[in-house]
């Protein structure tokens, strides 16, 4: 089907194809897919001049999504069929929600979460002709109780503006909820969860804002918009969290024991700095305090004939070491490195990464979380104090000859970025492939810078 239009000015044509519309133009041509387009706005007058808003895809290095438009002139019965025509395909080739309901974390990162959903999130949602329902939170654990009691039926997904922690309390209420539904044992982590029906949306509005990175390949505001509004949706694992057969919580990013634990524990302690505790802490915990060690046992699962990263050879799918360690983290995706071009990647397979810190230099240790901003397999494999795998679960736990001083700490964990407290320094961690569904069109590698 086409249509003669002027665009800036000049004479155009416009063809509806089936999977794209084509803007012909002096010397170029245009196309623009269907779940790239936001809205054909109306225009006015007897030879009216819309404007088209749609999507436009930047992929490497920065893998953002911006919105632009191009002005297109119409006579009156023109534009009726133009937006009729782009309205039908919208609806036909693509998934696009058509109400979602947006929980906001105001108090997050720099403060900045209302403001965001009012200039930004609200405004892109409304021009893509998304309905949207908004609940600011007013109270703590206020995520919890909006999981736990909005009607979900009502919507096509959830937008959750926030960091990590939000989306953890969300998450971890939305995926109780879920498999009590189902009827399953939450302790049991032999149990295959049942997978939730409703789709996700993340928004950086907090301090870390980890995932957002990985699921969309950067931390820009008006990139996770978009991934929203093109409707596509990506399936995601998590990581069941288990303390003497009984479940403390879901990871949707990262986990972690010892170190990360403690430093968790201050940034929320000096809360009252804002945003400048996130250089206060650190520098309190490589120039000042004193870093703490464990005596453990910890079980590793590998998937059958698939090589790990440890520097050791010949090792079985399960191996129990015993280590002196100072810090284990476990991040819930099978993650890419930076110095690998994505055709280097491998498959992905159901796995996460593990690293696990044995005693170090404080120099060293500093120079390590500088170099790990960016994940290279190069620094890993030339640092000796950490040990990298791949695993399909991990059993830890602490022995008895370790300072009685320390057992309070010892009896402390760290789901994305929230303490739990623990009743005995044993934990288990597994991987439970594709629990949900998030919003997001990303195809580039998986990283969290």
């Amino acid at each position: 089907m086409d249509f003669s239009v002027t665009v800036s000015g000049n004479a155009s044509t416009l063809i509806i194809e089936e999977e794209y519309i084509a803007i012909n133009e002096k010397e170029t041509q245009r196309q623009i897919i269907y779940e790239n387009i936001l809205r054909l706005e109306n225009g006015s007058g007897g030879r009216r001049t819309s404007r088209l808003y749609y999507i436009q895809d930047y992929p490497f290095p920065d893998y953002r999504l911006t919105k632009e438009y191009v002005d297109i002139g119409a006579d009156e019965e023109t534009h009726v069929q133009l937006q009729k025509s782009i309205s039908e395909k919208i609806k036909i080739a693509t998934a696009r929600p058509r109400k979602l309901a947006v929980f906001v974390n105001p108090i997050g990162g720099q403060r900045r979460g209302k403001q965001i959903c009012d200039e930004v999130v609200v405004p892109i949602l409304t021009l893509a002709g998304i309905e949207v329902n908004v609940t600011v939170s007013e109270k703590s654990g206020h995520g919890k109780e909006f999981a736990e009691t909005y009607d979900f039926k009502s919507v096509d997904g959830l937008v959750i503006l926030g960091g990590d922690g939000t989306i953890s309390e969300i998450f971890n209420a939305l995926m109780r909820k879920t498999q009590s539904s189902a009827g399953l044992d939450l302790n049991d982590h032999n149990t295959t969860l049942q997978k939730m029906e409703l789709t996700i949306g993340i928004i950086p509005a907090g301090t870390g804002n980890g995932l957002v990175s990985i699921l969309h390949g950067c931390k820009d505001v008006l990139t996770s918009t978009l991934h929203i509004v093109k409707g596509r949706r990506k399936c995601c694992n998590v990581t069941g969290n288990y303390n003497d057969g009984d479940l403390i919580g879901y990871g949707v990013f990262i986990a972690a024991y010892g170190l990360f634990v403690d430093f968790a524990d201050d940034v929320h302690r000096f809360r009252w700095l804002r945003i400048f505790r996130i250089i206060a802490v650190p520098f309190y915990y490589m120039f000042l305090k004193s870093i703490r060690e464990i005596n453990v046992d910890i079980t590793y699962e590998f998937l059958d004939g698939i090589l790990h990263h440890s520097k050791e050879d010949n090792i079985d799918c399960q191996v129990k070491q015993k280590k002196r360690l100072i810090n284990v983290m476990a991040f819930t995706y099978d993650l890419d490195f930076e110095d690998y071009t994505k055709e280097k990647q491998r498959e992905k397979n159901d796995q996460f990464d593990l690293l696990d810190y044995t005693p170090c230099s404080r120099f060293d240790l500093i120079k390590h979380f500088y170099n790990l901003v960016n994940l290279t397999k190069e620094h890993l494999d030339s640092v000796n104090f950490i040990t990298h795998n791949k695993v399909t679960s991990f059993n830890l736990e602490v022995t008895e000859d370790n300072n009685p001083s320390e057992q309070e700490q010892n009896l402390r964990y760290n789901i994305d970025g929230e303490i739990y407290s623990i009743k005995t320094p044993n934990l288990f961690v597994k991987l439970h492939p594709r629990c949900y569904n998030v919003y997001s069109s990303y195809t580039g590698p998986l990283r969290w810078s």
